[in-house]
């Protein structure tokens, strides 16, 4: 459900499933949340090292609809977890190596796979040199074990993984991510990678073509990096991000509202 990423204060149909939570929008309608639960005080929360990432495909969805991401957290939950809240949900570039494709929406309902393709076909392993890879708890990766039987044994032994020791695949492709969180204000991360060391430029242009910032302009080592734009001193706008890297060459968009 496409509509479940991205958080929609508009719809008053789907906002009535949030009515328990006691959160609402300023326009009055509930306040529509990825984990949420009726507030009280005896509930024990632990909400920790989950990682999700956003397709090219449902940045496309939430930008014609005009929606955010949606929220993880309930305000109560995310009250409740305090200091360790920014542990919880983590945005990260994230491609599992054999997943349904998308299904026909003019005919089908639900994408229902036969149970062969899960048996046989599905395969949720991701690249290890995703930050999820060691981002579980004693730097396990992220998600179900299933799929890493090695490490899925150590973990049933109780053996910690030394993530210094965790052999990681090397970076093949060059990669511009999507900047998050994406709409911002008044800073933002951009997140790409590098498959080799060199020259490197991430440039800021406004909708007019007008550079506005320079981020990177240097040598950098290859693997993964992360720049941080802060746009406090620039209005509010549809802006676009360039990577230059070698022969590689990519644009993405981002908006800032303030």
């Amino acid at each position: 459900d496409a509509f479940a990423l991205g958080e929609d204060s508009t719809d008053a149909t789907r906002a009535a499933e949030w009515a328990n939570t006691g959160e609402i929008y300023p326009n009055g309608r509930n306040r529509i949340t990825w984990i949420f639960t009726a507030p009280n005080t005896t509930t024990q929360w632990k909400v920790s090292n989950n990682y999700y990432s956003i397709s090219d495909s449902g940045w496309a969805f939430l930008n014609d609809f005009g929606y955010p991401p949606g929220s993880p957290l309930s305000y109560h939950i995310n009250s409740r977890l305090g200091a360790d809240s920014v542990n919880a949900f983590r945005m990260t570039n994230l491609t599992l190596s054999n997943t349904p494709a998308v299904f026909n929406r003019n005919t089908d309902d639900y994408d229902r796979r036969p149970i062969e393709y899960y048996r046989d076909e599905l395969n949720a392993t991701y690249p290890t040199s995703s930050t999820a890879y060691t981002g579980a708890e004693k730097g396990y990766p992220a998600g179900d074990l299933n799929w890493y039987p090695e490490l899925k044994a150590k973990w049933e032994q109780g053996i910690d993984v030394e993530v210094a020791d965790r052999p990681h695949a090397a970076i093949a492709t060059y990669q511009l991510n999507q900047n998050y969180p994406n709409p911002f204000n008044p800073s933002t991360s951009v997140t790409f990678a590098l498959a080799k060391a060199g020259e490197v430029k991430l440039e800021i242009y406004n909708a007019l073509g007008q550079k506005v910032a320079t981020l990177v302009n240097g040598k950098l080592p290859a693997g993964q990096h992360n720049v941080v734009w802060d746009a406090k001193n620039v209005p509010s706008g549809i802006y676009f991000y360039k990577l230059e890297a070698g022969t590689f060459h990519q644009t993405r968009k981002m908006v800032l509202m303030k």
